[in-house]
């Protein structure tokens, strides 16, 4: 089902309603112009069972304006667009469970603004915003893979300046804000976010979000990969032998819930380990020896240092909405879009569930009790440029987004392919 409607000054109202329909695909493009001025608005909507799409449009001399709100269960997907002579705004939101979205555009000569407030939850979930003005382009994009929910709520402006602010968690953890934004406007900043977290029946699931600013250009993309690993779009810079990644243990506060009897420098170990065995992947220096800090790290701007801690912090790794602990570990990287290159990686681990230090990495104990080095394993995977991946075919892999918490140790063929296409053999 397709409309389209363009005229050089007119007002218009359209209307569309779904309601339980097998399958529906909706495609809408309205624009309007006045002299030289100009503003248009598109939508394309994939619908699914028990789903419902209210879109009100109206159109002015060179302006433009809609109001929507879509909702239901299933597999949907809703993509919307705005833009004016001076800049665009797009959304999307996918869904495979459940979700309910409002949103209201404008757009006219000068530009475009937007704002859209969404609530996912089911097996997976995903939203993405692109605001693109004279000066910079502005992506903020995330989701979450594994029974789990999202909750954001964006406003974008695009002129001169395109701008997105506002507030997105996932399973409760803040992984986008205001203060995050302030960390890269106006400069070519990016930043992602990655954590793991305890997933049903699956064992474990992943949620990740990223927000970048590419000054006078398109931000960076993610590069295609082969099927056994895939790249996030960013890596470090290599110096000499390598990138050699300097990166330092905090021993602030307590020791890992559930390491009774152990001391710091077991700890120290296991996440040396770990990075020794990203190391042995390729002739280049991945790692520098591991240091030691005290203290925290900053959530929402960049240091220039790179930390791994152990924290209580519901402030920085909440509960969900039930109160419940789900959210295992976290991974921050900042990044330059149009280098595409790293300058800091931190990572959190929730120190109010229970870690431990396996023997042999070959199994042990499930989801109650996590062993340090398989988690850290796969969370400098991430440090070093690696993005999860969520095939069947791809259960070996260590930067495989579920698995059933017990301990592994070994990295497989495609964890070494993807870091040595980063970094060479």
């Amino acid at each position: 089902m397709g409309f389209s409607f363009f005229r050089s000054a007119l007002i218009l109202t359209i209307m569309l309603v779904l309601i339980a329909a097998p399958a529906c695909a909706i495609t809408v493009t309205v624009g309007t112009r006045d002299g030289l001025e100009s503003a248009s608005a598109s939508g394309e909507y994939r619908l699914q069972n028990s789903a419902f799409l209210d879109s009100d449009i109206t159109l002015g001399q060179g302006e433009v304006s809609r109001r929507s709100s879509a909702g239901g269960t299933g597999k949907n997907m809703v993509h919307e667009e705005v833009s004016g002579n001076g800049g665009s705004v797009t959304n999307t939101i996918t869904s495979d469970g459940s979700f309910r979205s409002t949103s209201s555009d404008f757009a006219s000569g000068a530009g475009a603004i937007s704002s859209y407030q969404t609530s996912l939850a089911g097996l997976s979930g995903s939203i993405g915003t692109t605001s693109t003005g004279k000066e910079n382009q502005m992506t903020v994009a995330g989701g979450f893979s594994g029974e789990g929910d999202m909750d954001v709520s964006l406003s974008s402006l695009a002129a001169q300046e395109a701008l997105t602010t506002g507030t997105a968690s996932a399973l409760g953890a803040p992984v986008f804000s205001d203060e995050l934004v302030q960390g890269i406007r106006g400069q070519d900043m990016g930043v992602s976010v990655h954590g793991l977290y305890l997933a049903g029946e699956k064992g474990l699931g992943e949620f990740g979000m990223f927000a970048q600013n590419a000054k006078g250009g398109a931000a960076a993309k993610p590069q295609p990969s082969p099927a056994d690993y895939k790249l996030l779009g960013y890596k470090w810079q290599s110096r000499g032998m390598g990138p050699q990644i300097s990166i330092a243990l905090s021993e602030d506060g307590a020791l890992p819930n559930g390491l009774e009897g152990s001391v710091w420098s077991d700890v120290y170990d296991q996440i040396s380990s770990a990075e020794v065995t990203w190391d042995t992947t390729s002739s280049k220096k991945l790692f520098s020896t591991l240091g030691i800090t005290t203290g925290g790290t900053p959530l929402d701007s960049n240091d220039g240092k790179n930390v791994h801690l152990w924290t209580s912090d519901t402030g920085i790794i909440p509960k969900d909405k039930d109160g419940n602990d789900n959210i295992i570990a976290m991974t921050n990287d900042w990044y330059i879009p149009v280098t595409k290159t790293l300058v800091e990686s931190d990572c959190w681990y929730n120190n109010r569930l229970n870690w431990r230090i396996d023997e042999d990495g070959i199994g042990g104990s499930g989801n109650n009790n996590f062993d340090i080095r398989t988690i850290a394993l796969h969370e400098l995977g991430h440090t070093l440029g690696l993005a999860d991946l969520y095939e069947n075919s791809n259960t070996e892999q260590t930067m495989y987004g579920y698995n059933d918490g017990k301990a592994d140790w070994t990295l497989n063929s495609g964890d070494i392919a993807g870091v040595q296409k980063l970094y060479g053999k």
